[in-house]
């Protein structure tokens, strides 16, 4: 069952796809360093303990050896991967993350294709099953890649998408209702199960995959009615419960009252509470820019006045960094090439679109919303930066139904019933 331990921050890695996919600092100073914390943080919900044992060192040392490029590409899709339990599971399997045949393992969350059965663990190496497609024998955890096309054992099994009778038959393992064979081994909601790992949706409830019928205390909501607490929805925080603060890990803005619990800190640029080892706070004495949150040291931590060089739009003072230059935000129709520079915060086809403002929630069809406007919850703000990202026509012309459906499709999350 999913566990109420502390919010993962779903929507933190939508920041990265929005406003630092391409910006090395970012990656160098806490974004690869903290998105194996943030998606193990999930798995561990989702699925135990021991659902997915070691697996924070193993994506640490895969994202420390990999190139700039494919640390970016992971940080890229990592949004997608914090949607729900299944999505998670699945980041694991994507490169960088995994791992090639003949490559070093200890558990076959490790290897490259085990999320829908197509490799395994075997004597400490990744491994293809029986079945699947092939190059040469070593591949193969049999010893025998054969057949026309190759495959491990000669007869190749069913892949995804592809009709079948039994599950046996496909390369998962699982054969749905509809009659095609799953891109999972794990069962899909209906299907019977021994343990909340054998789920998607990682709950098991009466030997049934089921979802999760409320949301836990500490992670991201819209409405009361969503809270197994009583409590429901802190309208301000965007999660539930009644703790009044945000914990580690949880969405949150840097440019308002810092709304964190205890000594943790809401850092610029990754926008979650994170504790304050985590990079020197401003006004603190610093010796590099690296060390500093605001990746800016004149011997303290500070932000950068106009014209200074820059990293990133949070070293600025005026929050906007255009060609390494501090700078003023551009206006509706500029040239930009990333949203940080535009007012509006959204950057579409090369030009800056309008402020028009933040007139209704997320969850209601309207004007567009813009993001730079808005003085909703931080879930609610990185949600609407998260959509626009996917598709700028939310932000820039109208928020139609279709925008309102990617709250649940891009967020993960679920507008309450009715008008």
């Amino acid at each position: 069952m999913i566990r109420p331990r502390r919010v993962l921050g779903v929507l933190l890695a939508a920041l990265f796809s929005f406003g630092a996919a391409s910006c090395l600092g970012v990656l160098d100073l806490d974004g690869y360093a903290s998105a194996p914390v943030v998606l193990c943080d999930l798995l561990e919900r989702c699925y135990g303990e021991a659902g997915f044992a070691k697996c924070q060192g193993h994506v640490s040392s895969q994202l420390a050896v990999a190139t700039a490029e494919g640390k970016e590409s992971f940080l890229d899709g990592l949004s997608k991967c914090l949607v729900d339990c299944k999505s998670a599971r699945r980041c694991l399997d994507m490169p960088p993350i995994c791992r090639d045949p003949r490559q070093s393992c200890t558990t076959n969350e490790q290897c490259c294709g085990f999320s829908g059965g197509l490799a395994v663990c075997s004597r400490q190496s990744c491994c293809q099953t029986t079945g699947s497609s092939c190059a040469s024998d070593v591949d193969c955890c049999t010893g025998k890649c054969e057949g026309d096309p190759p495959t491990c054992g000669g007869t190749p099994c069913v892949v995804s998408g592809e009709p079948c009778a039994e599950s046996f038959e496909c390369c998962s393992g699982v054969c749905l209702a509809s009659g095609v064979c799953s891109e999972d081994t794990c069962f899909p909601d209906g299907f019977s199960c021994m343990a909340d790992v054998d789920c998607c949706s990682g709950l098991c409830t009466q030997g049934t995959c089921t979802q999760p019928a409320c949301t836990q205390n500490d992670a991201p909501c819209l409405a009361d009615g969503e809270c197994c607490n009583a409590a429901g929805c802190d309208e301000a925080l965007g999660i539930c419960g009644d703790a009044g603060c945000l914990p580690l890990s949880a969405p949150c803005s840097p440019t308002g009252p810092d709304p964190c619990c205890g000594d943790l800190f809401c850092k610029p640029g990754l926008e979650r509470c994170v504790e304050p080892s985590s990079c020197t706070e401003t006004g603190q004495n610093c010796g590099f820019d690296d060390e500093c949150c605001t990746l800016h040291c004149q011997g303290t931590c500070q932000c950068a006045n106009d014209g200074e060089g820059c990293y990133e739009s949070y070293s600025c003072c005026s929050g906007v960094c255009i060609n390494g230059q501090c700078g003023q935000c551009r206006q509706e129709g500029s040239p930009c090439s990333k949203a940080s520079e535009c007012c509006a915060g959204i950057c579409n086809a090369g030009a800056c679109c309008k402020n028009s403002g933040c007139n209704h929630s997320i969850c209601q069809p309207g004007e567009a919303l813009t993001p730079t406007s808005c003085n909703e919850s931080a879930v609610e703000i990185q949600c609407i930066r998260a959509i626009c990202a996917n598709d700028p026509y939310c932000c820039c012309a109208t928020w139609d139904d279709n925008c309102v459906g990617q709250v649940a499709a891009v967020c993960g999350l679920s507008c309450p019933a009715g008008p």
